[in-house]
């Protein structure tokens, strides 16, 4: 059995206005600085002098590596009184200069004359305190690449970035210890000599207590994971390009999807993991949802300024844990936050199970009993299953809802397509009718037939009926000469002209001269064209009537075999132009007899 965890997330600029266009955002204050280079703006967890700011970043610069840095382009030096420098030689953690917190501190990346490497530089931050968030920023260099990195009191590796040409490294919110941190900058220019500058760098480190409901980095594995309280919002940054933040939900002890199968949907009571994560204008990005085994579940892009939903995603029976994992695409956002809120819910028992986006992953269903599914994306695909037991006729029902246009498809076993209708508009049901299912598996796919199709708000419901096959109506499919049903003289058989555009084959033969004739009970809101057809596909007769009229002709012809095709009448009506709407008749069958003359 399944249970329902809500996840939401919601990308924001916070804090400070930003603009665009003529719409005004909110931007983070400790981001400010960094992307106008202004002295007079708001730094990044601190009182940052003037000139120890980084501008947001530009597009085209390179993946940074994970560890939540941020890269933008770099912003011109300043002296101020708060401005130290560097003290060479500090190229291992030995010399490394001592950063003090809030002081903007200058340097060069050029080696000494007769040196045999490159220009490293190391700097100590200490900090005191022990649930602090350490915030570095690195000023950009024209011309060169940086790359930043920070290593723990042990010297292991915490995080890391690598900036493009002339732009800054930002790393918003790493979690330190108290204690001494250390902080190292490189030119990281690969596969080419060594770049050297005379034009000084800034670093600048602030810190502040880290709020509860913030992300810390690394969080880029699963190991790492931040841990994600439900029912509480927290935030995090979604840059640079290639950051992963990991969020950890610990479960409630839960039936998990035990009871998937031939059952049915899941159970009542079951719980349902619930995504939906709301985008910026200035970042994309991809959202997935891992397994307590690392195993990713089902995953969406996010476009920037777009929305993503997971309604209702399976838990495994005895999961402890799920993973929602933001990376970022692209640039991303150094200044703009998500935020994410998880929640379980617990399921009425009728739902789909997530993921179903294929046949293998089909959620089944009971026959004769609606199930409910969410069109959480415009490529959001449905799939259903369910058992026939004996040669049946299927009839599938899929109700509307606000925004979709839906797409409804039948399967076989083996993949085959048997029937699809895309009839109606947004908001509009879809039926199919008449389906011919032989016993076994058969399959229902839900799609939106339009690109912006989705609704996270309403479930649409499926309803699939079947009954046992009769031998007096057609069995879809029948439109083409391959999948003819057969037809003999005497015998009245029921049809439907659906969904639009439908055509009815059926087949008999004629073992001498004979004449035949053809008759049809028309429908309403449905003309009916019908044609009698030889071998070659030439119209031996034919004969027309508008909406619910008859349709009869007789014709003497040679032996063979012949086809009999029933469709929607498209002539225009005798005074009036053009052709007429095409339509289609889900409800009231046409009645088609063959009569051949003794």
């Amino acid at each position: 059995m399944m249970t329902r965890l809500t996840v939401v997330f919601v990308m924001t600029c916070v804090l400070l206005a930003c603009k665009t266009g003529g719409d005004k955002a909110t931007a983070d204050p400790r981001r400010e600085a960094a992307r106008t280079g202004d002295p007079a703006a708001v730094p990044l967890r601190g009182a940052v002098p003037p000139g120890a700011v980084a501008a947001a970043p530009q597009p085209g610069s390179p993946s940074a590596a994970p560890g939540a840095a941020a890269v933008g382009t770099s912003a011109p030096a300043v002296g101020t009184a708060t401005t130290a420098d560097e003290q060479e030689p500090n190229d291992d953690v030995k010399t490394a200069t001592p950063l003090a917190l809030e002081t903007a501190m200058r340097a060069t990346l050029k080696a000494a004359p007769g040196a045999k490497k490159s220009d490293e530089d190391w700097f100590k931050v200490t900090t005191a305190d022990e649930k602090g968030i350490l915030s570095v920023e690195v000023t950009g260099v024209p011309g060169m690449k940086l790359g930043v990195e920070l290593f723990d009191a042990q010297k292991r590796l915490i995080a890391s970035a690598v900036g493009s040409v002339g732009e800054a490294v930002v790393f918003p919110n790493l979690g330190v210890k108290k204690g001494d941190s250390y902080v190292r900058v490189r030119e990281r220019t690969r596969g080419k000599a060594a770049v050297e500058s005379d034009t000084p760098y800034t670093i600048t480190a602030t810190t502040a207590t880290r709020l509860e409901t913030e992300e810390v980095e690394p969080n880029n594995r699963a190991v790492d994971a931040t841990p994600l309280e439900e029912g509480k919002t927290m935030s995090g940054f979604m840059s640079p390009r290639g950051d992963e933040d990991w969020w950890k939900i610990v479960l409630p002890e839960s039936k998990g999807d035990k009871e998937k199968g031939d059952k049915g949907a899941d159970k009542a009571g079951a719980s349902f993991l619930r995504v939906s994560v709301k985008g910026v204008a200035t970042g994309d990005g991809r959202v997935a949802i891992v397994d307590s085994i690392g195993a990713k579940v089902t995953e969406q892009a996010l476009k920037a300024g777009g929305e993503v939903v997971f309604p209702n995603v399976g838990i495994k029976e005895g999961s402890k844990q799920m993973h929602v994992v933001v990376k970022t695409v692209g640039l991303g956002s150094a200044k703009e936050r998500y935020e994410v809120t998880a929640k379980v819910e617990k399921s009425t028992g009728d739902m789909e199970i997530e993921p179903n986006d294929s046949d293998k992953h089909a959620t089944p269903l009971t026959v004769g009993k609606p199930i409910r599914g969410f069109m959480a994306s415009a490529k959001d695909v449905d799939w259903y299953s369910f058992k026939v037991t004996e040669p049946s006729v299927a009839r599938i029902e899929l109700g509307g809802v606000e925004r979709v246009d839906h797409a409804l498809e039948v399967v076989g076993a083996r993949g085959e397509k048997l029937a699809r209708s895309d009839d109606g508009r947004a908001k509009e049901s879809e039926t199919v009718t008449n389906v011919f299912l032989p016993v076994g598996e058969a399959f229902v796919r839900v799609s939106s037939a339009r690109k912006g199709g989705e609704n996270i708000d309403e479930t649409y419901e499926l309803a699939v009926t079947l009954r046992a096959a009769p031998d007096d109506e057609e069995r879809e499919p029948n439109n083409g000469d391959k999948q003819a049903n057969e037809l003999s003289s005497g015998k009245t058989l029921l049809g439907y002209i659906h969904p639009k555009k439908d055509r009815d084959f059926y087949q008999f033969v004629l073992r001498e001269e004979k004449k035949v004739v053809v008759s049809v009970i028309g429908i309403a809101k449905v003309g009916l064209a019908v044609s009698l057809v030889d071998e070659k596909g030439a119209i031996v007769a034919d004969g027309r009537g508008p909406a619910g009229g008859d349709v009869a002709f007789d014709k003497k012809i040679p032996a063979g075999t012949y086809r009999v095709v029933v469709e929607q009448n498209l002539q225009p009506a005798k005074g009036k132009k053009g052709k007429p709407r095409t339509e289609s008749n889900p409800r009231d069958p046409y009645k088609l007899t063959l009569k051949v003359e003794l």
